[in-house]
Protein backbone atom coordinates (compact mmCIF):
# COMPACT_ATOMS: atom_id res chain seq x y z
CA UNK A 1 0.00 0.00 0.00
CA UNK A 2 1.24 3.50 -0.76
CA UNK A 3 2.92 5.03 2.31
CA UNK A 4 1.05 8.32 1.87
CA UNK A 5 -2.25 6.45 1.78
CA UNK A 6 -1.29 4.63 4.97
CA UNK A 7 -0.62 7.94 6.68
CA UNK A 8 -3.99 9.31 5.53
CA UNK A 9 -5.72 6.27 6.99
CA UNK A 10 -3.84 6.64 10.24
CA UNK A 11 -5.20 10.16 10.45
CA UNK A 12 -8.80 8.88 10.06
CA UNK A 13 -10.47 9.60 13.39
CA UNK A 14 -7.86 12.08 14.62
CA UNK A 15 -8.95 15.02 16.80
CA UNK A 16 -9.48 18.27 14.98
CA UNK A 17 -6.25 19.98 15.99
CA UNK A 18 -4.20 17.13 14.48
CA UNK A 19 -6.30 17.25 11.32
CA UNK A 20 -5.74 21.00 11.10
CA UNK A 21 -1.98 20.58 11.42
CA UNK A 22 -1.94 17.79 8.84
CA UNK A 23 -4.01 19.82 6.40
CA UNK A 24 -1.59 22.74 6.66
CA UNK A 25 1.46 20.51 6.20
CA UNK A 26 2.71 20.04 2.63
CA UNK A 27 5.77 17.94 3.45
CA UNK A 28 5.12 14.16 3.48
CA UNK A 29 7.75 13.66 6.21
CA UNK A 30 5.92 15.95 8.63
CA UNK A 31 2.57 14.36 7.79
CA UNK A 32 4.10 11.03 8.69
CA UNK A 33 5.37 12.36 12.01
CA UNK A 34 1.90 13.69 12.75
CA UNK A 35 0.44 10.24 12.02
CA UNK A 36 2.94 8.69 14.42
CA UNK A 37 1.94 11.25 17.06
CA UNK A 38 -1.70 10.36 16.60
CA UNK A 39 -0.98 6.62 16.87
CA UNK A 40 0.91 7.21 20.10
CA UNK A 41 -2.01 9.13 21.54
CA UNK A 42 -4.44 6.47 20.34
CA UNK A 43 -2.50 3.87 22.29
CA UNK A 44 -3.30 5.81 25.47
CA UNK A 45 -6.93 6.42 24.48
CA UNK A 46 -8.48 4.22 27.14
CA UNK A 47 -6.43 5.76 29.91
CA UNK A 48 -7.08 9.42 29.09
CA UNK A 49 -10.68 8.78 27.89
CA UNK A 50 -10.41 11.45 25.22
CA UNK A 51 -13.62 11.96 23.30
CA UNK A 52 -12.24 11.07 19.88
CA UNK A 53 -15.56 10.82 18.08
CA UNK A 54 -16.62 14.24 19.45
CA UNK A 55 -13.34 15.89 18.53
CA UNK A 56 -13.71 14.81 14.91
CA UNK A 57 -17.03 16.65 14.73
CA UNK A 58 -15.84 19.53 16.94
CA UNK A 59 -18.86 18.79 19.11
CA UNK A 60 -17.67 18.11 22.63
CA UNK A 61 -20.85 19.63 24.11
CA UNK A 62 -23.41 18.03 21.77
CA UNK A 63 -25.15 14.71 22.29
CA UNK A 64 -23.92 11.86 20.11
CA UNK A 65 -26.71 9.62 18.83
CA UNK A 66 -25.87 6.32 17.15
CA UNK A 67 -28.48 5.05 14.69
CA UNK A 68 -28.28 1.33 13.89
CA UNK A 69 -30.07 -0.43 11.02
CA UNK A 70 -29.49 -3.32 8.62
CA UNK A 71 -27.98 -1.22 5.83
CA UNK A 72 -27.68 2.37 4.64
CA UNK A 73 -31.22 3.67 3.99
CA UNK A 74 -32.40 3.51 0.38
CA UNK A 75 -35.45 5.80 0.61
CA UNK A 76 -36.46 5.35 -3.01
CA UNK A 77 -36.85 1.60 -2.49
CA UNK A 78 -38.84 1.06 0.70
CA UNK A 79 -40.89 2.90 3.30
CA UNK A 80 -38.77 1.80 6.27
CA UNK A 81 -35.73 3.51 4.78
CA UNK A 82 -37.72 6.71 4.35
CA UNK A 83 -38.61 6.56 8.03
CA UNK A 84 -35.03 6.05 9.19
CA UNK A 85 -33.77 8.94 7.07
CA UNK A 86 -36.52 11.17 8.46
CA UNK A 87 -35.58 10.12 12.01
CA UNK A 88 -31.97 11.13 11.42
CA UNK A 89 -33.03 14.49 9.97
CA UNK A 90 -35.18 15.07 13.04
CA UNK A 91 -32.29 14.24 15.39
CA UNK A 92 -29.94 16.53 13.48
CA UNK A 93 -32.47 19.34 13.79
CA UNK A 94 -32.17 19.12 17.60
CA UNK A 95 -28.43 19.83 17.42
CA UNK A 96 -27.31 16.25 17.97
CA UNK A 97 -24.32 14.61 16.31
CA UNK A 98 -25.66 11.58 14.42
CA UNK A 99 -23.61 8.59 13.33
CA UNK A 100 -25.01 5.69 11.33
CA UNK A 101 -23.90 2.08 11.86
CA UNK A 102 -25.16 -0.37 9.21
CA UNK A 103 -25.14 -3.98 10.36
CA UNK A 104 -23.59 -5.06 7.05
CA UNK A 105 -20.86 -2.35 7.27
CA UNK A 106 -21.40 -1.62 3.58
CA UNK A 107 -21.11 1.90 2.26
CA UNK A 108 -23.91 1.75 -0.31
CA UNK A 109 -22.85 3.88 -3.31
CA UNK A 110 -25.24 6.73 -4.00
CA UNK A 111 -26.95 6.35 -0.63
CA UNK A 112 -24.11 6.79 1.88
CA UNK A 113 -23.36 10.14 0.22
CA UNK A 114 -26.90 11.30 1.06
CA UNK A 115 -26.16 10.83 4.75
CA UNK A 116 -22.66 12.28 4.57
CA UNK A 117 -23.98 15.40 2.83
CA UNK A 118 -26.15 15.94 5.91
CA UNK A 119 -23.13 15.65 8.20
CA UNK A 120 -23.89 12.06 9.28
CA UNK A 121 -20.86 9.79 9.47
CA UNK A 122 -21.46 6.34 7.97
CA UNK A 123 -19.40 3.66 9.71
CA UNK A 124 -18.26 1.01 7.25
CA UNK A 125 -15.60 -1.56 6.41
CA UNK A 126 -12.85 -2.38 5.90
CA UNK A 127 -11.76 0.04 8.63
CA UNK A 128 -13.68 -2.10 11.11
CA UNK A 129 -13.96 -5.86 10.71
CA UNK A 130 -17.36 -5.91 12.44
CA UNK A 131 -19.96 -3.61 13.98
CA UNK A 132 -18.86 -4.84 17.40
CA UNK A 133 -15.27 -3.77 16.63
CA UNK A 134 -16.45 -0.16 16.24
CA UNK A 135 -18.58 -0.42 19.38
CA UNK A 136 -15.67 -1.84 21.34
CA UNK A 137 -13.52 1.12 20.36
CA UNK A 138 -16.04 3.98 20.52
CA UNK A 139 -19.17 2.72 22.30
CA UNK A 140 -18.34 4.50 25.57
CA UNK A 141 -18.64 7.88 23.84
CA UNK A 142 -22.21 7.32 22.58
CA UNK A 143 -24.96 9.17 24.47
CA UNK A 144 -28.05 7.63 22.86
CA UNK A 145 -28.84 4.71 20.56
CA UNK A 146 -31.71 4.36 18.10
CA UNK A 147 -31.92 0.69 17.10
CA UNK A 148 -34.05 -0.44 14.17
CA UNK A 149 -35.74 -3.78 13.34
CA UNK A 150 -35.93 -7.09 15.22
CA UNK A 151 -33.48 -8.80 12.85
CA UNK A 152 -30.82 -6.18 13.60
CA UNK A 153 -31.54 -6.21 17.33
CA UNK A 154 -31.03 -9.97 17.37
CA UNK A 155 -27.43 -9.55 16.22
CA UNK A 156 -26.39 -6.26 17.78
CA UNK A 157 -28.37 -5.70 20.97
CA UNK A 158 -25.94 -7.73 23.11
CA UNK A 159 -22.81 -5.94 21.74
CA UNK A 160 -24.54 -2.58 22.22
CA UNK A 161 -25.23 -3.38 25.86
CA UNK A 162 -21.74 -4.78 26.32
CA UNK A 163 -19.84 -1.76 24.99
CA UNK A 164 -22.21 1.20 25.51
CA UNK A 165 -23.70 2.75 28.62
CA UNK A 166 -26.15 4.74 26.49
CA UNK A 167 -29.93 4.21 26.63
CA UNK A 168 -31.37 2.23 23.73
CA UNK A 169 -34.59 3.24 21.96
CA UNK A 170 -35.91 0.48 19.70
CA UNK A 171 -38.02 1.24 16.61
CA UNK A 172 -39.88 -1.84 15.41
CA UNK A 173 -41.41 -0.44 12.16
CA UNK A 174 -44.46 -2.60 12.85
CA UNK A 175 -45.47 -5.50 15.07
CA UNK A 176 -43.90 -8.20 12.93
CA UNK A 177 -45.69 -11.12 14.53
CA UNK A 178 -49.06 -9.37 14.14
CA UNK A 179 -48.39 -8.71 10.47
CA UNK A 180 -47.39 -12.34 9.92
CA UNK A 181 -50.53 -13.53 11.71
CA UNK A 182 -52.73 -11.39 9.46
CA UNK A 183 -51.52 -13.04 6.24
CA UNK A 184 -54.21 -15.05 4.43
CA UNK A 185 -54.20 -18.68 5.58
CA UNK A 186 -51.54 -18.12 8.25
CA UNK A 187 -53.67 -19.53 11.08
CA UNK A 188 -54.22 -22.79 9.21
CA UNK A 189 -50.53 -23.30 8.40
CA UNK A 190 -48.52 -25.05 11.16
CA UNK A 191 -45.18 -23.81 9.79
CA UNK A 192 -46.40 -20.21 9.70
CA UNK A 193 -47.85 -20.54 13.18
CA UNK A 194 -44.47 -21.67 14.45
CA UNK A 195 -42.77 -18.74 12.73
CA UNK A 196 -45.31 -16.32 14.23
CA UNK A 197 -44.73 -17.69 17.74
CA UNK A 198 -40.96 -17.44 17.27
CA UNK A 199 -41.22 -13.81 16.10
CA UNK A 200 -43.50 -12.85 18.98
CA UNK A 201 -41.05 -14.35 21.47
CA UNK A 202 -38.19 -12.43 19.82
CA UNK A 203 -40.05 -9.12 19.88
CA UNK A 204 -41.04 -9.59 23.51
CA UNK A 205 -37.41 -10.31 24.43
CA UNK A 206 -36.25 -7.15 22.63
CA UNK A 207 -38.83 -5.03 24.44
CA UNK A 208 -37.49 -6.21 27.80
CA UNK A 209 -33.87 -5.53 26.85
CA UNK A 210 -34.23 -1.93 25.63
CA UNK A 211 -35.19 1.27 27.45
CA UNK A 212 -38.01 2.52 25.22
CA UNK A 213 -39.98 0.93 22.38
CA UNK A 214 -41.35 2.99 19.50
CA UNK A 215 -44.00 2.04 16.93
CA UNK A 216 -45.75 4.07 14.21
CA UNK A 217 -49.17 4.08 15.86
CA UNK A 218 -50.63 4.44 19.33
CA UNK A 219 -52.62 1.29 18.59
CA UNK A 220 -49.40 -0.73 18.32
CA UNK A 221 -47.83 0.97 21.35
CA UNK A 222 -50.89 0.10 23.42
CA UNK A 223 -50.67 -3.52 22.24
CA UNK A 224 -47.09 -3.66 23.50
CA UNK A 225 -48.07 -2.19 26.86
CA UNK A 226 -50.81 -4.81 27.26
CA UNK A 227 -48.64 -7.72 26.14
CA UNK A 228 -45.67 -6.64 28.29
CA UNK A 229 -46.67 -4.46 31.26
CA UNK A 230 -43.78 -2.36 32.45
CA UNK A 231 -42.32 -1.84 28.98
CA UNK A 232 -42.13 1.83 27.99
CA UNK A 233 -43.90 1.88 24.62
CA UNK A 234 -44.65 5.07 22.72
CA UNK A 235 -45.84 6.08 19.26
CA UNK A 236 -43.91 8.22 16.79
CA UNK A 237 -44.97 9.56 13.37
CA UNK A 238 -43.31 7.27 10.85
CA UNK A 239 -43.24 9.73 7.97
CA UNK A 240 -42.57 13.38 7.29
CA UNK A 241 -44.16 14.86 4.21
CA UNK A 242 -43.25 18.33 2.94
CA UNK A 243 -45.85 21.08 2.68
CA UNK A 244 -47.91 20.72 -0.48
CA UNK A 245 -50.12 23.05 -2.49
CA UNK A 246 -53.69 23.53 -1.27
CA UNK A 247 -55.78 20.67 -2.68
CA UNK A 248 -58.22 23.07 -4.31
CA UNK A 249 -55.43 23.99 -6.75
CA UNK A 250 -55.52 20.46 -8.18
CA UNK A 251 -58.43 19.55 -10.41
CA UNK A 252 -59.68 15.99 -10.64
CA UNK A 253 -57.90 14.23 -13.55
CA UNK A 254 -60.29 13.30 -16.33
CA UNK A 255 -58.61 10.03 -17.29
CA UNK A 256 -59.73 7.00 -15.20
CA UNK A 257 -56.20 6.20 -14.00
CA UNK A 258 -55.67 3.97 -10.96
CA UNK A 259 -52.42 3.72 -9.01
CA UNK A 260 -50.92 1.21 -6.58
CA UNK A 261 -47.55 1.94 -4.93
CA UNK A 262 -45.51 -0.41 -2.76
CA UNK A 263 -42.19 -2.23 -2.48
CA UNK A 264 -42.59 -5.72 -3.89
CA UNK A 265 -39.98 -7.11 -1.52
CA UNK A 266 -42.88 -6.97 0.95
CA UNK A 267 -45.17 -10.04 0.48
CA UNK A 268 -48.43 -8.24 1.45
CA UNK A 269 -47.85 -5.83 -1.47
CA UNK A 270 -47.43 -8.72 -3.91
CA UNK A 271 -50.66 -10.29 -2.67
CA UNK A 272 -52.49 -6.95 -2.95
CA UNK A 273 -51.28 -6.34 -6.52
CA UNK A 274 -52.36 -9.80 -7.69
CA UNK A 275 -55.78 -9.47 -6.04
CA UNK A 276 -56.21 -5.99 -7.52
CA UNK A 277 -55.47 -7.07 -11.11
CA UNK A 278 -57.24 -10.40 -11.07
CA UNK A 279 -60.36 -9.65 -9.02
CA UNK A 280 -60.95 -5.93 -8.45
CA UNK A 281 -59.94 -4.30 -11.74
CA UNK A 282 -62.36 -6.42 -13.86
CA UNK A 283 -65.24 -5.18 -11.68
CA UNK A 284 -64.15 -1.56 -12.10
CA UNK A 285 -63.95 -1.98 -15.88
CA UNK A 286 -67.59 -2.99 -16.05
CA UNK A 287 -68.49 0.66 -15.39
CA UNK A 288 -65.25 2.23 -16.65
CA UNK A 289 -63.89 0.16 -19.54
CA UNK A 290 -61.06 2.63 -20.10
CA UNK A 291 -59.68 2.38 -16.57
CA UNK A 292 -55.91 1.95 -16.55
CA UNK A 293 -53.83 0.68 -13.64
CA UNK A 294 -50.19 1.42 -12.86
CA UNK A 295 -48.29 -0.71 -10.33
CA UNK A 296 -45.23 1.14 -9.00
CA UNK A 297 -42.68 -0.39 -6.67
CA UNK A 298 -39.12 -1.60 -6.31
CA UNK A 299 -38.10 -5.22 -6.87
CA UNK A 300 -41.19 -6.50 -8.74
CA UNK A 301 -41.25 -10.28 -8.49
CA UNK A 302 -41.95 -12.54 -11.49
CA UNK A 303 -45.54 -12.89 -10.24
CA UNK A 304 -45.94 -9.11 -10.29
CA UNK A 305 -44.27 -8.68 -13.68
CA UNK A 306 -46.67 -11.30 -15.06
CA UNK A 307 -49.56 -8.94 -14.26
CA UNK A 308 -48.57 -6.70 -17.20
CA UNK A 309 -51.31 -6.71 -19.80
CA UNK A 310 -53.53 -4.31 -21.74
CA UNK A 311 -54.32 -1.38 -19.45
CA UNK A 312 -51.96 -2.60 -16.69
CA UNK A 313 -48.41 -1.26 -16.45
CA UNK A 314 -45.79 -2.53 -14.00
CA UNK A 315 -42.96 -0.15 -13.15
CA UNK A 316 -39.96 -1.06 -11.04
CA UNK A 317 -37.73 1.44 -9.27
CA UNK A 318 -38.74 5.01 -10.02
CA UNK A 319 -37.24 8.36 -9.11
CA UNK A 320 -39.02 10.82 -6.85
CA UNK A 321 -39.88 12.92 -9.88
CA UNK A 322 -41.36 9.91 -11.67
CA UNK A 323 -43.39 8.97 -8.61
CA UNK A 324 -44.68 12.54 -8.30
CA UNK A 325 -45.73 12.42 -11.96
CA UNK A 326 -47.56 9.13 -11.37
CA UNK A 327 -49.52 10.69 -8.50
CA UNK A 328 -50.29 13.74 -10.62
CA UNK A 329 -51.82 11.55 -13.36
CA UNK A 330 -53.76 9.26 -11.01
CA UNK A 331 -57.44 9.79 -10.28
CA UNK A 332 -57.62 7.15 -7.52
CA UNK A 333 -55.00 5.39 -5.41
CA UNK A 334 -56.16 1.89 -4.61
CA UNK A 335 -54.51 -0.08 -1.81
CA UNK A 336 -56.19 -3.48 -1.33
CA UNK A 337 -53.96 -4.85 1.43
CA UNK A 338 -55.23 -8.06 3.01
CA UNK A 339 -52.44 -8.36 5.58
CA UNK A 340 -49.95 -6.10 7.29
CA UNK A 341 -49.38 -3.99 10.37
CA UNK A 342 -48.46 -0.40 11.12
CA UNK A 343 -49.08 2.85 9.28
CA UNK A 344 -48.81 2.48 5.50
CA UNK A 345 -46.68 5.00 3.61
CA UNK A 346 -48.49 4.25 0.36
CA UNK A 347 -51.76 5.46 1.94
CA UNK A 348 -50.27 8.51 3.65
CA UNK A 349 -48.31 9.55 0.57
CA UNK A 350 -51.29 9.29 -1.77
CA UNK A 351 -53.42 11.43 0.54
CA UNK A 352 -50.58 13.95 0.78
CA UNK A 353 -50.53 14.16 -3.02
CA UNK A 354 -54.27 14.85 -3.11
CA UNK A 355 -55.13 11.48 -4.67
CA UNK A 356 -58.18 9.99 -2.90
CA UNK A 357 -57.56 6.52 -1.50
CA UNK A 358 -59.61 3.35 -1.62
CA UNK A 359 -58.33 0.72 0.78
CA UNK A 360 -59.09 -2.05 3.25
CA UNK A 361 -59.23 -1.99 7.08
CA UNK A 362 -55.58 -3.13 7.01
CA UNK A 363 -54.66 -0.07 4.94
CA UNK A 364 -55.87 2.39 7.59
CA UNK A 365 -54.29 0.71 10.61
CA UNK A 366 -52.82 3.21 13.05
CA UNK A 367 -54.76 6.20 11.69
CA UNK A 368 -57.56 6.96 14.16
CA UNK A 369 -60.55 8.95 12.96
CA UNK A 370 -59.85 8.46 9.27
CA UNK A 371 -62.86 6.23 8.61
CA UNK A 372 -65.15 9.19 7.91
CA UNK A 373 -62.97 10.65 5.13
CA UNK A 374 -61.66 7.60 3.28
CA UNK A 375 -63.36 4.79 1.34
CA UNK A 376 -62.86 1.38 2.97
CA UNK A 377 -63.94 -2.00 1.64
CA UNK A 378 -63.34 -5.55 2.82
CA UNK A 379 -63.97 -7.43 -0.43
CA UNK A 380 -63.40 -6.95 -4.13
CA UNK A 381 -66.97 -5.80 -4.79
CA UNK A 382 -66.89 -3.05 -2.15
CA UNK A 383 -63.45 -1.82 -3.22
CA UNK A 384 -64.44 -1.70 -6.88
CA UNK A 385 -67.67 0.16 -6.10
CA UNK A 386 -65.76 2.78 -4.06
CA UNK A 387 -63.25 3.30 -6.86
CA UNK A 388 -66.07 3.68 -9.41
CA UNK A 389 -67.75 6.39 -7.31
CA UNK A 390 -64.53 8.41 -7.19
CA UNK A 391 -63.96 7.96 -10.93
CA UNK A 392 -67.45 9.26 -11.71
CA UNK A 393 -68.12 12.00 -9.12
CA UNK A 394 -65.90 15.11 -9.26
CA UNK A 395 -67.52 16.65 -6.18
CA UNK A 396 -66.92 13.55 -4.07
CA UNK A 397 -63.38 13.36 -5.42
CA UNK A 398 -62.64 16.94 -4.33
CA UNK A 399 -64.16 16.42 -0.89
CA UNK A 400 -62.03 13.33 -0.32
CA UNK A 401 -58.85 15.01 -1.63
CA UNK A 402 -59.31 18.05 0.66
CA UNK A 403 -60.12 16.06 3.78
CA UNK A 404 -57.40 13.47 3.35
CA UNK A 405 -54.67 15.99 2.66
CA UNK A 406 -55.73 17.93 5.77
CA UNK A 407 -55.53 14.75 7.86
CA UNK A 408 -51.94 14.11 6.73
CA UNK A 409 -50.81 17.72 7.20
CA UNK A 410 -52.01 17.69 10.81
CA UNK A 411 -50.23 14.47 11.79
CA UNK A 412 -47.15 13.81 9.67
CA UNK A 413 -44.92 16.83 10.17
CA UNK A 414 -41.24 17.22 10.97
CA UNK A 415 -42.16 18.98 14.21
CA UNK A 416 -44.32 16.08 15.41
CA UNK A 417 -41.63 13.51 14.64
CA UNK A 418 -38.89 15.56 16.29
CA UNK A 419 -40.96 16.07 19.44
CA UNK A 420 -41.76 12.35 19.71
CA UNK A 421 -38.10 11.31 19.41
CA UNK A 422 -36.89 13.93 21.90
CA UNK A 423 -39.60 12.87 24.37
CA UNK A 424 -38.62 9.21 24.01
CA UNK A 425 -34.97 9.87 24.88
CA UNK A 426 -36.00 12.29 27.65
CA UNK A 427 -38.25 9.62 29.18
CA UNK A 428 -35.29 7.24 29.38
CA UNK A 429 -33.07 9.85 31.01
CA UNK A 430 -35.79 10.78 33.51
CA UNK A 431 -36.25 7.14 34.47
CA UNK A 432 -32.50 6.68 34.91
CA UNK A 433 -32.21 9.81 37.04
CA UNK A 434 -35.08 8.62 39.24
CA UNK A 435 -33.46 5.20 39.61
CA UNK A 436 -30.12 6.76 40.64
CA UNK A 437 -31.89 8.97 43.21
CA UNK A 438 -33.69 5.94 44.66
CA UNK A 439 -30.42 4.02 44.89
CA UNK A 440 -28.73 6.91 46.74
CA UNK A 441 -31.66 7.15 49.18
CA UNK A 442 -31.39 3.42 49.88
CA UNK A 443 -27.68 3.84 50.65
CA UNK A 444 -28.41 6.74 53.03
Amino acid sequence: MNRGLKRDRLLKGAPFYILDIAAATKRPFLRGRIAVLFCGLAGRRRRVRYKWQRSRDRSLTRRLTLVVDHYVPEPDRDAGARTMLAFMDALLATGRVVKFLPENLYRSPGYAEVLEARGIEVIYGPWYESAEAWLRQHGAEVDEILLSRPSVATELLAPLRRHCQAPIVFYGHDLHFARMASEPGAQQNPAKNAAIAKMEALERRIWRMVDVVLYPSEEEAESVRQLAPGVRARSVPAYVLPPSSPPSLKAAPEAPNLLFVGSFRHPPNVDAAIWLVQKILPLIRRDHPGARLTLVGSNPSPDVLALTRSGVEVRGNVTDLELTAAYREARVAICPLRSGAGVKLKVVEAMHNCVPVVTTPVGVQGMPGIESIIDIGEDATALAAAACRLLADDTLWQQRADAQRGYVSARFSAEAMRAALVEAFAAVQSARDTRRTDEKLQIL
